[in-house]
């Protein structure tokens, strides 16, 4: 829909047409749909989510196919000589003794062929216990995704407060261009009458000068607001992943800030993407450890089978031509390592410590990244305040400076100087309502409610 939008815009530039104004939720729609940060970060979340259902499949049997041919043409034979054999029976001591008599053994010959043989069966293997390795793997999984699924969300923070941002510097931008047009336009209507003036002899030509010399500043002043104007543009463009030779309008207004009453309970921060991706984390952390740990468990698995097996030639018979079922039941001890597998487990907790401490520390961080947010936010509400005030202060310096200038009571350099001071405090409000809405965003961001 987005993209419709901005299609739309394209061609109606094309065109010649006026513009489309965009509102700030469009440009933030467009930023989350294409922005690459974004889309890596997904692509990472469905990873994660794979890789937990991959260890979740450890909870039930493996079963395979297997089959196996072998070719080969390894003959040979294998023979006894028959002849007679003596015959014993057992005395009253339990030893054996000849009786005397013979008895006849024709022999044994025994022909083999290996020629094809093959074997092909399906196999069942079942994890009984692992030690827990299993169960904390799956853990550890669950939170790395938690973890991924944080990430996404930070990314997307970010992907917000550089559209705001941009989004609100086109309109200071225009903002700043209409302050140059209506401050050229004072400069104007006072160049007309000075020139009148200058014509019937009342003002000298240097008057005429000084005025030129502010109109000259003034066009100026609007050729860098309108580049202004046309960069912040080619920039939202950019973040929100559209061509740059886009054409568009914004509302001449900065979004709306609603101020808060005063900062809430500090536990606002465990809101953030940055504060569960730190839990999630940890407790991936601890997961691992319990993984470490089973690797000085017994371990015991169940495997059953069903095999048939082909081949093998004797005496011009088939040796192998059936099919047997195996149960086998597998039980590991860990006995004795030298250390190496405490030693991990040793590492993987002092891991466990050390993301500990980091989120202790990060905790402060972000509360005091909060404060600071709204100390912020309170400046800047306080400076548009006293802008305003001073713009309508500037704008009665002004008025009451052209009276006194109308009537000679005033020169010509104090009446260009209220109307410089009131294009500066013009200038001065735009740039407080633009550091307000930044503040703003900043404070959501630093109390997860962005």
């Amino acid at each position: 829909m987005r993209l419709a939008i901005i299609s739309a815009i394209t061609v109606l530039a094309a065109a010649g047409a006026s513009a489309s104004v965009l509102t700030i939720d469009d440009c933030i729609d467009m930023a989350l749909t294409s922005n690459n940060a974004i889309k890596a970060s997904e692509y990472q979340t469905e990873q994660a989510g794979a890789m937990l259902k991959s260890l979740r499949a450890n909870y039930f049997p493996d079963i395979n196919a297997t089959a196996t041919g072998l070719y080969s043409n390894a003959r040979g034979s294998y023979g006894i000589e028959g002849g007679n054999l003596p015959v014993f029976t057992v005395d009253g001591t339990g030893n054996p003794s000849p009786t005397g008599s013979f008895a006849y053994f024709p022999g044994i010959g025994l022909d083999y062929k290996v020629g094809p043989m093959f074997t092909a069966g399906v196999e069942i293997t079942q994890p009984v216990y692992m030690g827990g390795r299993i169960k904390n793997s799956v853990k550890m999984a669950s939170h790395k995704a938690d973890m991924a699924a944080a990430a996404l969300e930070m990314t997307r923070d970010e992907v917000i407060v550089s559209v705001t941002t941009a989004y609100a510097d086109v309109v200071k931008a225009g903002r700043m261009l209409e302050v140059a047009k209506e401050y050229r336009s004072v400069v104007m209507e006072l160049k007309a009458n000075v020139e009148s003036a200058v014509a019937h002899g009342l003002r000298h030509n240097n008057d005429k000068m000084k005025v030129n010399v502010r109109i000259n500043e003034a066009d100026l002043s609007i050729l860098r607001a309108r580049n202004a104007l046309r960069l912040a543009k080619m920039n939202l463009c950019r973040i929100t992943g559209q061509s740059m030779l886009t054409d568009f309008d914004v509302t001449d207004e900065f979004p709306k800030v609603e101020l808060p009453a005063a900062i809430d309970n500090s536990d606002v921060i465990y809101d953030r993407p940055e504060w569960q991706a730190l839990q999630a984390n940890g407790r991936a952390l601890k997961s691992q450890v319990d993984v470490v740990r089973s690797e000085l468990l017994p371990q015991v698995a169940l495997k059953a089978g069903y095999a048939y097996n082909y081949g093998f030639e004797l005496n011009h018979t088939e040796l192998f031509n059936r099919g047997a079922f195996a149960v086998l039941l597998n039980v590991t001890i860990p006995i004795y390592h030298f250390g190496g597998r405490s030693a991990k487990v040793t590492a993987s907790r002092e891991q466990w410590h050390q993301s500990q401490a980091e989120m202790r520390d990060k905790e402060e961080l972000l509360t005091l990244e909060l404060h600071r947010a709204y100390s912020n936010l309170e400046e800047a509400a306080a400076a548009l305040r006293l802008s305003e005030t001073s713009v309508e202060e500037a704008a009665e310096n002004m008025r009451l400076s052209r009276v006194m200038f109308d009537n000679g009571m005033e020169t010509l350099s104090d009446y260009l100087e209220a109307q410089l001071l009131w294009n500066k405090t013009c200038q001065q409000r735009v740039e407080a309502g633009f550091s307000l809405y930044t503040a703003h965003i900043s404070y959501l961001r630093a109390s997860g409610k962005l």
